[in-house]
């Protein structure tokens, strides 16, 4: 009888710890996303959403003032997100050097990071650690280069 209750003892308690680590999870997951409103956009891999928060896009580069493709990145971004909810996804850093929080931003289901990079006005770059989605945003710029669009024409 002590064996009987002792393995359901046992077996309780590992299916506690499973559940208990699959919400914790879940949570972690919930946390590292966030619903946030673009006020602003500041160029094309910079922008401001509702409470100040200077927000850049993990993995990309776009293409500063008096660059080739600036004001189209930029008006990419414009009418696309401005005035408009996302998701903000948090990967390993929070923030960059400059104080702005580095974040993949999807709207619905298209992460804008890639799409901008698919349109040829940025370019893929690698910000370690921040790696999570770059699969998705470097096959965006071998498809930009491939229909030679953008910084790639």
């Amino acid at each position: 009888m002590r064996r009987v209750i002792r393995r359901a003892l046992i077996v309780g308690l590992a299916l506690i710890a499973v559940s208990a680590w699959h919400i914790l999870t879940s949570f972690e997951g919930a946390l590292k996303r966030q619903r946030a409103f673009v006020i602003e956009v500041i160029d094309g891999d910079t922008i401001v959403i509702e409470g100040g928060v200077k927000v850049r896009l993990i993995g990309i580069n776009a293409p500063e003032r008096g660059e080739e493709y600036y004001e189209e990145a930029k008006s990419f971004l414009m009418d696309k997100i401005l005035y408009r909810e996302v998701i903000l996804e948090r990967d390993v850093d929070d923030k960059d050097a400059y104080g702005r929080i580095l974040r993949y931003v999807w709207l619905n289901d298209e992460l804008i990071n890639a799409e901008i990079v698919r349109l040829g006005l940025a370019v893929a770059k690698v910000h370690r650690p921040n790696v999570k989605y770059q699969h998705l945003i470097e096959a965006a710029e071998h498809e930009a280069k491939v229909k030679r669009v953008g910084l790639w024409s």
